[in-house]
Formats: structure tokens, sequence, C-alpha cells
């Protein structure tokens, strides 16, 4: 007695062939391919795979969005940092030689500018320079950032 029980079904013409060619390519019959799509169809794991996939997709954007929320308020932190310490620390322009001062500060930050937009049209990141490329390209929990000698970076003279 045979546990196999026969159908006989039929496709259209195209599917018939394409069915051939699969078969072939795999080196199984076509009855066995067949058998094979119908387990996988009729046993909903593919269905838990793609679920499972999309997931995982969802979890490492969910990360990169919380890493680039994160170097938001970092780069935010910095220059509020940087700000905070120019304006304590840099003098006041003298009356006399303000229009010179003023004239230098454009055209410094002109040359500013045009060597940001140069780096950025060649993908060059300062990161990527301090901390090396892995910053950039790793998930934010694989990504080590180097620790600093001293947390205390404002001087209190």
């Amino acid at each position: 007695m045979s546990s196999l029980d026969r159908r006989t079904f039929c496709f259209p013409k195209e599917l018939s062939s394409n069915l051939k060619q699969m078969a072939a390519a795999r080196g199984v019959t076509v009855s066995a391919l067949v058998e094979g799509i119908l387990e996988e169809a009729l046993s909903g794991s593919s269905e838990k795979d793609r679920l499972r996939g999309i997931e995982e997709r969802l979890a490492s954007l969910d990360r990169r969005l919380k890493a680039l929320r994160y170097d938001g308020e970092l780069l935010g932190e910095i220059f509020s940092f940087y700000i905070f310490q120019w304006l304590c620390y840099a003098p006041p322009l003298p009356e006399n030689g303000r229009s010179a001062i003023v004239a230098e500060g454009k055209e410094r930050h002109k040359r500013f500018f045009d060597v940001l937009a140069g780096k950025l049209a060649r993908g060059e990141f300062s990161l990527g320079e301090l901390y090396g490329r892995d910053v950039l390209t790793k998930e934010p929990e694989e990504a080590e950032l180097p620790k600093t000698g001293s947390d205390d970076v404002v001087s209190e003279d």
C-alpha cells in the first residue's frame, strides 16, 4: 500500500513550462517540486520567515533612528558648548579695526564653506578620520567611540 495520494492538476502552459525549468534547474522531478512548494505554502513557515525578516529590519531601523537622534542631540550640545566657549573667551572687537576684522571674517567664512562643500562632495567626514570608518558603518551598539582623557573640558581660569 502506498502513502501517496494521486491527484491530477491542470496548469496553464506557461506555468507548466516554468515548473519544468525550475525542476530541471534544481535536479528534481516536477512532482517533487510541486510537493515542496505546496508543503511550504500550507505550513505557513514562509509567512513566519517573512514576518521575522520584517521585524528584524524594523528593529534595525529603530536602532539607526535612535542613533541619528542621539547624533543630532550630540551635535547640538557640541555646537552649544562651542558657542558658549567662544562667547566667554573671545575678546570684543575694537572699534577702530572693526571693518577690517569683519571683512577678514567674511573671507574666512567663505573659505570654511568652500572646504566643507568639497569634503561633503567627496564623502570625507571628520568622524571617520577621528574614530575610523567603523563608527559610520556599524550599528550603534557595535561602534565603540574612544574614551577621552578628561570630562572636564572647560578651564576654570
